[in-house]
């Protein structure tokens, strides 16, 4: 339970609070600025931070945040396995079909902003079904037999319980199949599991419930309507879920949330229903945008650790204009994004605030 606590809540404010500590008896004088700037788990700190301990930090970068983190690795990945697994315990899904999605999707829904730049900028709009690759006849590598389809159309739906309850909205965007092979579906060649299954299966196990599951829990058995309300107990002590930011605000905090519209772990949704409850808490989006500003990131992976099709890397570095929002209060407004690609050109794209 000492663990728990230092994971869900208490090890950031420790830390800070010890850096200070160092920080003064070093240069015999107080910091004069703090910042704290995480992704994924690292983006829930963020938030935890700005929620239970507003005064830690005067500006927070919170990217990816998995703010719901019981809701996303007990009944998400729960979700996504399941969908997966066939009677016999084996995958449905063909891991080397993953790029025919991939491309199918990018073909049908790229030109909906009106350009055509390999990025999806906003997978809500794209109406691309699974059922239009499906097999005619005997089954080949260039399409979905019907239970593959099943499985897509699952993925690409929020997880619900027996009688039609959200238990973690979105599901997964479309855009980012690129990247499933890391985090959904398995490596095509490879026995090893997805990292879906690994996150949700030792969560499901060993940090979900009270008492703890154990090693006999299979995330297969997770039970969409009998599980999730025994998540509440470890919820309140991982989960960064409440939108009421008025200490943070008073205290004259910055936050900067970032998220990747391609993100097929941490699905975006979540973050974007956050930052609607925070505007819905907080006075408004006018009132919300004064100390928090959401920035929705097209094409990118789960904190940009994947460089996407074509590209050797991703930048993307939020730093600067947090720094410049807390120190000389020019709120911003773009949030750059560049790929290095593979052919040498460099693609760049400013992105706006929510």
């Amino acid at each position: 339970p000492g663990a728990e606590a230092d994971w869900g809540w208490r090890s950031v404010t420790e830390t800070a609070r010890v850096s200070r500590d160092l920080v003064r008896a070093f240069y015999q004088r107080p910091a004069v600025r703090s910042y704290f700037a995480g992704c994924s788990t690292g983006g829930r700190m963020g938030l935890m931070s700005a929620q239970r301990f507003p005064q830690d930090f005067d500006g927070i970068i919170a990217g990816a945040p998995a703010l719901d983190y019981t809701g996303l690795v007990a009944s998400q990945m729960a979700w996504i396995v399941q969908a997966n697994t066939a009677t016999d315990g084996s995958e449905i899904l063909d891991r080397a079909k993953v790029p025919l999605v991939a491309k199918a999707v990018l073909e049908t829904c790229d030109g909906l902003d009106g350009q055509r730049d390999g990025l999806i900028d906003d997978p809500r709009r794209c109406d691309w079904k699974p059922a239009q690759l499906q097999c005619k006849g005997s089954t080949a590598a260039d399409c979905l037999t019907a239970k593959e389809i099943g499985v897509l159309d699952h993925w690409y739906m929020p997880a619900t319980s027996g009688d039609g309850r959200i238990q973690y909205p979105g599901g997964v965007p479309k855009g980012s199949e690129p990247y499933w092979p890391v985090w959904l579906s398995g490596i095509p060649g490879s026995n090893a599991l997805s990292l879906a299954e690994r996150f949700g299966t030792d969560f499901l196990r060993y940090m979900a419930f009270v008492p703890d599951a154990g090693a006999g829990f299979d995330v297969r058995n997770y039970d969409f309507d009998r599980d999730p309300p025994r998540l509440a107990t470890m919820a309140r002590i991982y989960d960064a879920t409440n939108p009421d930011l008025t200490a943070f605000r008073e205290r004259g905090g910055k936050l900067l949330l970032f998220h990747g519209w391609a993100d097929p772990l941490v699905t975006p949704q979540r973050t974007l229903d956050y930052y609607g409850a925070v505007r819905a808490t907080m006075g408004g989006a006018g009132s919300t945008a004064q100390f928090a500003r959401l920035f929705m990131l097209p094409g990118v992976d789960h904190c940009g650790l994947q460089p996407g099709p074509g590209a050797k890397s991703v930048d993307f570095d939020p730093l600067p204009a947090l720094e410049a929002w807390v120190e000389r209060n020019e709120a911003p407004t773009t949030l750059n994004v560049r790929w290095q690609m593979s052919d040498g050109s460099v693609r760049s794209r400013d992105v706006q605030a929510q």
